[in-house]
């Protein structure tokens, strides 16, 4: 996700994140100058480092901030998964098989709440 911007919201099929679930994902959708931003996860850590042509920084995921860089944060995505886990909660649980459809959802409905309080 961008810090102002868009979210890319999709389901991966595996149970322990792999680099090339974040490839599938992320390549195409990154753009080449970009700053990837992530916890010190070894998928996301591969994922830096095969991809050079990107900014790979890192942040422990329970100090949410890189104490060197404080515009190094895990603020917007944390903020996100709170607001993603209150958008679920609604539904009384959900059917991994329409999960996608729920995440779909959530992000159209950002962008249109987005939409309306920029008016």
């Amino acid at each position: 996700m961008e810090r102002q911007a868009e979210k890319i919201l999709k389901v991966v099929d595996a149970k322990r994140l792999s680099q090339d679930d974040l490839s599938k994902v992320l390549v195409g959708n990154i753009e080449d100058s970009s700053v990837f931003i992530a916890d010190k996860h070894p998928s996301y850590k591969a994922f830096g480092k095969t991809n050079s042509e990107i900014t790979n920084k890192t942040v422990r995921a329970w100090e949410h901030v890189n104490k060197k860089d404080r515009s190094v944060l895990l603020q917007t995505v944390n903020q996100t998964q709170a607001q993603l886990r209150k958008f679920l909660g609604k539904f009384n649980g959900v059917s991994t098989k329409y999960l996608q459809n729920y995440l779909n959802w959530y992000g159209y409905e950002g962008k249109i709440l987005k939409t309306k309080s920029s008016n």
